[in-house]
């Protein structure tokens, strides 16, 4: 497994998926980093990561910054996919752009979030916070999901035949525009 501790990863860009990183198939930890205007056509601005249809692939995420990142499909700042397992704790997500999810995105992956403040995201189309796709089981605890904003539908959260699980969450200020 690897360990990314205290870095920064700045302006980055990918024309697949993860604008700075592509985690596959694999065990993986981030804490305190900084994930700063990164860019992807696809998924996953800051961090995408892949569990390769197996479940094979987790990644702790903690104390971590994610800001102005893009994405033109899933996740501007986390996107998952393929029955990935993230973990997120004590993370910051602000000021994202992406199409589905501007904060973080699931696709077919297990989700859990807690203690992280997700804020001022956009989503193109749905979930301008969080998007959760495909029987993606999303569990968000002790979190704020405040300022987000969505073009299309859920300017917080978003399942999308996923039954997004909510506990103590503080949700204020996002909205959907049409």
């Amino acid at each position: 497994s690897l360990l990314v501790d205290g870095c920064g990863f700045y302006d980055n860009q990918s024309a697949t998926h993860g604008g700075a990183v592509l985690f596959a198939g694999s065990t993986q930890r981030v804490q305190h980093s900084v994930f700063v205007g990164n860019a992807t056509r696809q998924d996953g601005g800051g961090i995408y990561n892949d569990g390769l249809g197996n479940g094979d692939a987790s990644i702790s995420i903690a104390a971590s910054l994610f800001t102005t990142n893009t994405a033109g499909d899933y996740g501007a700042g986390v996107g998952s996919g393929n029955y990935a397992r993230p973990e997120v704790s004590g993370c910051y997500f602000v000021n994202n752009r992406g199409l589905h999810g501007g904060g973080l995105a699931d696709h077919i992956s297990t989700t859990r979030i807690t203690q992280s403040v997700i804020s001022g995201n956009l989503a193109r189309n749905h979930g301008g916070g969080l998007y959760a796709r495909d029987l993606s089981p999303l569990d968000v605890e002790n979190c704020i999901v405040a300022g987000n904003e969505a073009m299309s539908v859920a300017g917080a959260v978003r399942g999308y035949h996923s039954s997004p699980r909510l506990t103590h969450v503080t949700m204020f200020k996002n909205r959907a525009t049409s």
